[in-house]
This record gives structure tokens, C-alpha cells and sequence, in this order.
């Protein structure tokens, strides 16, 4: 029954192929006919579908193709190049196939393969149709209209081949241009309103940054007007620094006029009682020269003494001196101390800080230079003020020892006379001095207090300096007069000795006041000059601390402009951070959406591989059939020209054989498995035996490559065969 079965459908192309003519062929072809007769009625028939997926006219690689055989799934495929799908759909049945893809429309076909007895064991191909997917806004439903299938397929007797229903397709033709064109104008809308949003977004973003721009030109504008402001009253301050300074040096200058005229008339009034003391020394040389010996005697314990006393006046100024040079040094390791305290304050400073820190500098060297060569001049001055102090000394001794004894009294009251009036002039200039010294510091003082940090410091140098100067010009001019106090003290008491040689116990009394006096007077004078020492040192301390007040006041108020500078600082960084961290977030939310979407298209482009792969191999495998196929015509071809010469032998051979016979009894209950290996085949058999039924399946291979399917008897699909298999298997927990 089943010697032909194979070779069935080959056999029916051929015929279709040969276009029979004339008696032989005829009866060729019923020969044919009735040989391969038992095998034609026990194969089923199938129908092979050629067909593509488009998208605007363009093929759609990657649509889902899903094939329901009622209600069941009985294939899945995926369209691949160009949108391009081969469907095998068993016959006498009805399909119904869906077209899907994500973005698109959902699409419908039903494929009625019901045709006439004569034709249901063959195999029929060719069918070729194309359907189009046009795509669905995002978040739109498909509408339900689109749930109709867009064709109906069926058997159509006139053509003898499978045809649609033209009508009914034309109206679902019309039904989905008209549901097309309204999603086309939905997606444009929905296309438009997204522009739209991101043009909106990109709007605000643009003008939130130039609100942003705004408002840092607005603080750049604010920083350079308080910057401004800062130079002008830096100017301010410069210039109201340079009019105290022009002032004071006037009131210097007034000052050292007034002295200087003081000075001359002093002076003038020495000279004009040195000459009048010179006249009337003359007049007592005679006398004196009788009273020679012993007054070089007297006057060389004078001298000792003298001598004794400058040599202690000297060790005394030497140790105030020293005691000076101490106090100067302590001061200027003080000054050097806040010095470099703001020096390293001044290194976090910007480069105009630099620049006044430098000329701060120079400054000091140059005063430093400057109080360098005024020291020098002031111990030449005295140096050449004690030569000429000698030098005088010796020339008063000359001339003193050629007066006479009533020049001596009368140069005596005249002299007392002008110690005391030079003596009140002294103590009248040291304490204007005082006062006006006192008076420079404070209003230098509250000049440095209304400076900024690098003025007040140099204010503040600048007044220490002239205070230090003012303060050893007084003592200058204070050794000065203690030197000619001494000087006319020594000359007073050789009068007075001159005088005690005439009058030994009256003058021992008077020179013992007149000393007494004189040291009383130099006690005063030594008190008065440390008193204003004490003061000067109260009110360089007071300007000082008034200094170091200001100086940290201004620092304060520096720490805090740097506090506030540094919170508005603080708040342009956040707010830049806080729009780095937006731009970032946003980044990264593109960036993740990107991956997504990269992810979602390899997926899409792994899914699409996978299918063209599973569809090369479908097509492979189609090559194989067709191969396999041909091998059959051949075959068959041969066999007819076999069955030409058996005709005219009147026999016929076969040339396959059919399934090996298969008998129920020798297999147990359950499921058994086993190979048949045959010359040209080889037959995997599988038994399923239950109580009262027996069912095979068989999976036949042939050398030549061609595989079928039995169940029993009966031909079967690849896909069906499998199916049904597990099913079996999966009853019999296998």
C-alpha cells in the first residue's frame, strides 16, 4: 500500500509538468496513476506561503508571525530580509495568521485550506501576498476596527487554486487607509507636541541660564564697584595721610625756626657776656697772678674732679645709651615680631598687598638707613661739640686766670643770671617739645586709625620714627644743655675758687651752696629728663597699643569682608554645583535612557539575528527539501523510464520498500524506543503501548538526505510529530 507513498506529490508536479499529449502520455500517465494509486490516498496534503512584510513600502525585517490553527498556537516565525517569511500550513484546515511588531499595528489573515477531495494528499506552493504594518502613535490603542482580518483565502473552484475575497478586502482596504491617515495625523500631533515640550524645555534651560548670567554680571558689576569704592577711599585715605604729613613737617619746620631764632638770640646773649666777662678779666689778671700757684693746685683737684665727674657723667650716658639701644632693639624686635605677623598675613594677600608690603619695606630700610647716618652725625656732633667744649674750656681757663677779682663777682651775677634764664628757656623748650611730641603721636594716632591695615602700619612706623627722633633731638639738646650747664658750673666755681682764694672761709661756704645748687639743678634736670622719658616711653606705649587696637580692629573687620566674601563664595560654588549636579543627573538620565534604548535595539537587533538565523536555517533546510526534491524527480524520471521498458515487458519494479511490519505483541506496556538500520535509511521508532491501544512514530532518514514523519501510517508534519510526541511522553512522565 505504501510502495509509491514517498514519491506521490513529486509524481503529481511531474504530471502537471509534462503537459500530457496524445495516447501514449495518456496511457503513460494512468500507468503512472494506478502504480503510485495506494500511496496517493496515504499522504497529507500541505500548502507552502511565499510572502513578505512591508512598512511604506519598504520590507519590515523582524514582524512576529504567529499561526493559530483555531485556537491554538501552532507556529511562531519572524519575518527576516527585505520582511520576507515561508509559511507551511497543513491542508483542510483553517488558519488564521497574525501580523505584530512593536510600534505597529496588528494585522490579520485567514487562510482556508479546504480544497476538493482529488487534491488533499498533494502539495501545493507559490501562494505568494504581501500585508503592510503601519505604525501606532505611542500610547494610542489600536482601534478595534483593525481587529478584522484585512483578508479572507480560500479554495476557488473556477481558478482551481487558492483566491481572496476581493470585496471583502477592498473594504478593509478602505476601512484602514481611513484608520491610517487618523494615526498619521495623531503621530504628527503627538510628534509636534513633543518638539514642542522639548522646545519649551530647551527655552526654560536657555533662559534660566541667562538668568544665571544675569545675575553673575550683576555680582561682577557689584564686585567692581565696592572694588572702586575701595580705591577711592584708599585715595582718600593716601591723601588725607599726605596732608597730616605735610602739616606736621610745617609745624617741624615753624618749630625749628623758632628754636633756631631762640637758639641765635641765646647765643648772641653768651657772646656779648663773654666778652664783657673778657673785659673784666683783664682787669683782674693782676690779681689772679698773685693767687697763680695756688690755684693751679686748687684747680688740679679741680680738674680730677672734673674729670672724675665726666668720666662718671660718661659711664652714666653711656649706661642710658645702652639702656636706649636695649629699649630701640626691644621695640624694633616688637615691631619686627607684628611684622612678620602681618607679613604672613599679608602672604594669603593679593598683589597690591604685595606691593605696600615691599614699599613697607623699603621704607623701613631707608629709615632704618636714614636714623643709621643721623646717629652717626649726632656722635660726630658731640664728639666735635666736646673738642670744642674743651677747646673753650682751656681758653675761658686762660682768660680766667687774667681777671680780676671784681670782673669775677660781676661776671659771677651775670652769669648766675643767664644760667637761670637759659635754665628756664631750657625747661620751657623741653616741655613745649614734650607737648608738642605728645601731640604729633596722638594726632598721628588718630591719623593711623582711620588708615587701612598696610597705611596704619606705615603711619604707625612713620610715627614711632619721628617720636624716636623728636625724642633723641631732646636729648640731644638736653646733653646739650646739661653739657654748657656743666661747662658754665665748672667756670662758675673757678670764679667762685678765685673769689675763696681772697676770701678762704666765705667762698668755702658759697662754693659749698653754689655746688649744692649745681647739683641740685642737675638732680632736677636728670629728674625733669626722666620724667619726659617716662612720658615719651607712656606715649609711644599709648600709640602702640592704639596701633595694635586699630590694627586688630581692622583685622576683625578684614576676617569678617573675608567671612562674607568667602559664605558668597560659598554660594556661587552651590549654586555651580548645584547646576553641575542637575546637568549631570540630566546627563545621566540621557545616558541611561541611551542605554536603554542601545540595549532595547540590541535586543530588537539580537531578536532580529536570532530570527534571520532561525529563518536562514528554515530556508537552508527548504534548499535541502528542494534539494531533496529534485533528487526525487530524478528519481522519478528514472522510474518512468523503469516503468516504460516494464510496460513493454509487462512488469513492473519497485524501487523503495515500505515500513518494516510491526507487530503489537513484541513490546511491553509503556514507551520503548529503537533504530532500524537499513541499506539506504535509517528508522528511529518510537512504541507507545497503553491497555487497549498501540500507537508508532516513526522518523524515517533516508542516505540521500529526505526525512519523514509517520504516526502509524499516516504522514505527519515535522512540528506535529513533535507535538504529539511530547505530549505522549510528557503523559508518561518522560
Amino acid at each position: 500500500m505504501n510502495a509509491f507513498y514517498f514519491q506521490t506529490a513529486s509524481f503529481m508536479l511531474l504530471i502537471k509538468k509534462m503537459k500530457l499529449k496524445g495516447l501514449r502520455n495518456l496511457f503513460l500517465t494512468a500507468a503512472l496513476v494506478l502504480l503510485i494509486s495506494p500511496a496517493l490516498f496515504a499522504q497529507k496534503g500541505s500548502l507552502e506561503l511565499l510572502g513578505n512584510v512591508k512598512q511604506n513600502g519598504k520590507g519590515l525585517e523582524g514582524a512576529e508571525i504567529k499561526i493559530m490553527k483555531g485556537n491554538e498556537q501552532v507556529d511562531n516565525i519572524l519575518s527576516g530580509n527585505n520582511g520576507k517569511f515561508i509559511i507551511n500550513l497543513d491542508l483542510d484546515a483553517v488558519y488564521t495568521l497574525l501580523f505584530t511588531k512593536s510600534g505597529c499595528v496588528t494585522k490579520s489573515i485567514i487562510f482556508d485550506t479546504r480544497v476538493p477531495e482529488p487534491i488533499k494528499n498533494q502539495l501545493l506552493s507559490n501562494r505568494k501576498f504581501g500585508i503592510e504594518l503601519f505604525k501606532i502613535p505611542e500610547g494610542v490603542e489600536q482601534p478595534k476596527e483593525l481587529d478584522k482580518p484585512v483578508a479572507k483565502w480560500s479554495w476557488n473552484d473556477s481558478y482551481d487554486d487558492f483566491d481572496y475575497d476581493l470585496e471583502y478586502s477592498n473594504a478593509r482596504k478602505q476601512e484602514n487607509e481611513q484608520i491610517k491617515k487618523v494615526l498619521e495625523e495623531q503621530a504628527v500631533a503627538q510628534e509636534k507636541q513633543r518638539n514642542d515640550s522639548l522646545a519649551h524645555a530647551r527655552l526654560d534651560s536657555i533662559n534660566k541660564a541667562k538668568a544665571a548670567e544675569q545675575v553673575r554680571l550683576a555680582e561682577l558689576a557689584q564686585k567692581k564697584k565696592e572694588e572702586e569704592q575701595q580705591k577711592k577711599l584708599e585715595a582718600e585715605r593716601q591723601a588725607a595721610f599726605a596732608a597730616a604729613k605735610k602739616r606736621e613737617e610745617d609745624s617741624l619746620r615753624a618749630e625749628q625756626l623758632k628754636a633756631d631764632a631762640l637758639e641765635r638770640a641765646r647765643l648772641a646773649a653768651l657772646e656779648k657776656a663773654r666778652k664783657d666777662s673778657i673785659e673784666k678779666a683783664k682787669a683782674l689778671a693782676e690779681q689772679l697772678a698773685r693767687e697763680k700757684a695756688a690755684e693751679e693746685k686748687r684747680l688740679a683737684a679741680l680738674e680730677k674732679a672734673r674729670l672724675d665727674s665726666i668720666a662718671k657723667a660718661d659711664a652714666a650716658e653711656k649706661a642710658r645709651l645702652a639702656a636706649l639701644e636695649k629699649e630701640r632693639q626691644d621695640s624694633l624686635a616688637r615691631v619686627k615680631a607684628e611684622e612678620d605677623r602681618l607679613a604672613r598675613e599679608a602672604a594669603k594677600e593679593q598683589a597690591r598687598l604685595a606691593a605696600l608690603e615691599k614699599a613697607r619695606q623699603d621704607s623701613i630700610a631707608k629709615a632704618k638707613a636714614a636714623e643709621e647716618r643721623r646717629l652717626a652725625a649726632l656722635e660726630k656732633a658731640r664728639q666735635d661739640s666736646l673738642a670744642q667744649a674743651e677747646a673753650a674750656a682751656k681758653a675761658a681757663e686762660a682768660a680766667r686766670l687774667a681777671a680780676l677779682e671784681k670782673a669775677r663777682k660781676d661776671s659771677l651775677e651775670k652769669a648766675e643770671a643767664v644760667a637761670r634764664e637759659n635754665e628756664r628757656l631750657r625747661l620751657a623748650a623741653l616741655e613745649k617739645a614734650r607737648q608738642d611730641s605728645i601731640a604729633k603721636a596722638e594726632a598721628a594716632a588718630k591719623v593711623a586709625e582711620a588708615a587701612r591695615l598696610a597705611a596704619q602700619e606705615k603711619a604707625r612706623k612713620d610715627s614711632i620714627a619721628r617720636a624716636e627722633a623728636e625724642a633723641k633731638e631732646q636729648e640731644r639738646l638736653r646733653l646739650i644743655a646739661l653739657e654748657k650747664a656743666r661747662q658754665d658750673s665748672i667756670a662758675n666755681a673757678k670764679a667762685l675758687a678765685e673769689q675763696k682764694a681772697k676770701e678762704e672761709a666765705l667762698e668755702k661756704a658759697r662754693l659749698a651752696a653754689l655746688e649744692k645748687a649745681r647739683q641740685d639743678s642737675i638732680a632736677k634736670a636728670e629728674a625733669l629728663a626722666k620724667e619726659q622719658e617716662r612720658l615719651r616711653q607712656l606715649a609711644l606705649e599709648k600709640a602702640r597699643q592704639d596701633s595694635i587696637a586699630n590694627a586688630k580692629a581692622l583685622a576683625e573687620k578684614k576676617a569678617k569682608e573675608e567671612a562674607l566674601e568667602k559664605a558668597r563664595l560659598a554660594a556661587l560654588e552651590k549654586a555651580r554645583q548645584d547646576s553641575i549636579s542637575k546637568a549631570e543627573a540630566a546627563a545621566r538620565a540621557k545616558a541611561e535612557a541611551d542605554a536603554k534604548a542601545r540595549a532595547a535595539a540590541e535586543a530588537r537587533a539580537k531578536f532580529v539575528a536570532d530570527s534571520t538565523a532561525r529563518a536562514e536555517a528554515a530556508a537552508a533546510k527548504k534548499r535541502q527539501q528542494e534539494e531533496a526534491e529534485a533528487r526525487r524527480l530524478r528519481e522519478l524520471e528514472e522510474q518512468k523510464q523503469a516503468l516504460a521498458k516494464a510496460n513493454e515487458k509487462s512488469e513492473s519494479k519497485q524501487t523503495t520498500a515500505s515500513l518494516p511490519v510491526f507487530e503489537d505483541t513484541n513490546y511491553a506496556e509503556g514507551l520503548t524506543e529503537e533504530t532500524i538500520n537499513e541499506s539506504n535509511r535509517k528508522i528511529f521508532r518510537t512504541i507507545i503501548k497503553k491497555s487497549n491501544t498501540t500507537d508508532v512514530f516513526s522518523k524515517v532518514v533516508y542516505n540521500w538526505g529526505g526525512i519523514y514523519y509517520f504516526k502509524n501510517t499516516t504522514s505527519m508534519s515535522e512540528a506535529n510529530y513533535n507535538n504529539e510526541l511530547k505530549k505522549y511522553k510528557d503523559q508518561l512522565g518522560k
